[in-house]
C-alpha cells in the first residue's frame, strides 16, 4: 500500500483519525451524551489529543487519545482499542490512579473530597468479556452485599463495537457501527463522516500523521535493542536501516520532498544520494 492510500484509507478506528476527530468539542460533547447520558452535561473544555501523563522520571506514563473536563468538573478519557492486549484491566486501574494523582497536583488539593468524577471509556473492535454487551459498565462495589457502592468517583466503560445484545440506544449503535466501517442515516454518524473529510483533505493533517508513524516506529525499534547483544544490535539497526531506504523510496515516488522525507525517516541528505 502507498502513502497516499494508507492515509486516505484511515478510519475513525484509527488513533490518530479518533483523536483528531474528537478534538472538535461539538463531537465530543455528543459523544459523551451518548455515552453518559446520565451525566446531564452542556459542554466539555476543549479536548486534548494524546494528553500525557507521568508520575515521575522512572515511571511508566500514559498517553490519552482524548482527554477532557466537562462544565460540572467531571474527568473523560475516552481511548479508541483495536485489539486485546491482554492487560486491559490493569491500564486502566493505571490511568485511573494517573488521573487522579494529575488532578490533585494541579488543582493543590488539602480534601479528598475534592477529587471529581473520573471516567476512562475504551471503545473496542472484540468482545472483552465474550457476553455479547455493547457496554459494559464498572463502579467499585461491595463484594458482600452489592446494593453498597463504594462511590469513589472511579468508573470505567468498555464499548464493544461488535456487541449483539440489544442494550444500547440506535443512536450508540449507529456511532459504534461507523467504528467497523459501516455508514447510516444517522446525523452524528454524518457529522463525523464530514469531520473525517476534513482531516483527510488537510495537508498538515496528513505530515503531522507520518511524522507520528515514523516516531512510533523509531521507539519500537529502539526497545527490540534492549538485552540483545552488540552484534544482534548491529543486525537490527542494519535491517532498520534498510526500511529507512525502502521507506524513502516509497516517500518520493508518492511526491514527498527530500526535506520531508529526511524529517520523517532520520535519514540524511548524503543518504538519500545514495536511493
Amino acid at each position: 500500500m502507498d502513502f497516499k492510500r494508507e492515509w486516505l484509507s484511515l478510519t475513525l478506528a484509527d488513533d490518530f483519525m479518533f483523536g483528531k476527530v474528537f478534538q472538535d468539542a461539538g463531537l465530543c460533547l455528543e459523544l459523551i451524551r451518548i455515552i453518559l447520558p446520565e451525566l446531564d452535561i452542556e459542554r466539555v473544555e476543549f479536548p486534548e489529543r494524546q494528553k500525557s501523563l507521568t508520575e515521575g522520571i522512572f515511571m511508566h506514563g500514559v498517553r490519552f487519545d482524548v482527554y477532557t473536563r466537562t462544565d460540572k468538573g467531571e474527568i473523560i478519557d475516552v481511548e479508541i482499542q483495536t485489539a486485546d492486549t491482554g492487560n486491559l484491566p490493569k491500564r486502566i486501574r493505571a490511568y485511573h490512579s494517573m488521573i487522579t494523582r494529575s488532578e490533585m497536583d494541579i488543582r493543590k488539593m488539602k480534601n479528598y473530597n475534592d477529587i471529581h468524577q473520573a471516567y476512562v471509556i475504551f471503545i473496542c473492535l472484540f468482545d472483552l468479556f465474550g457476553k455479547g454487551r455493547h457496554i459494559y459498565t464498572f463502579r467499585n462495589i461491595c463484594r458482600e452485599d452489592t446494593s453498597i457502592e463504594l462511590n469513589d468517583g472511579a468508573t470505567t466503560v468498555f464499548l464493544n463495537a461488535k456487541g449483539v445484545a440489544d442494550d444500547v440506544s440506535p443512536r450508540m449503535k449507529a456511532f459504534l457501527n461507523l467504528i467497523l466501517g459501516i455508514k447510516s442515516d444517522d446525523s452524528f454518524v454524518k457529522r463525523l463522516e464530514a469531520k473525517m473529510e476534513e482531516v483527510l483533505m488537510t495537508p498538515e493533517m496528513e505530515w503531522e500523521y507520518w511524522a507520528q508513524r515514523t516516531r512510533e516506529q523509531d521507539y519500537f525499534d529502539r526497545g527490540k535493542d534492549e538485552g540483545f547483544s552488540l552484534g544482534q544490535r548491529e543486525g537490527l539497526s542494519l535491517g532498520r536501516l534498510e526500511g529507512q531506504y525502502e521507506t524513502a523510496k516509497r516517500m518520493r515516488d508518492a511526491g514527498f520532498s527530500d526535506e520531508q522525507i529526511c524529517s520523517l525517516t532520520g535519514l540524511s541528505p548524503d543518504d538519500l544520494k545514495n536511493i
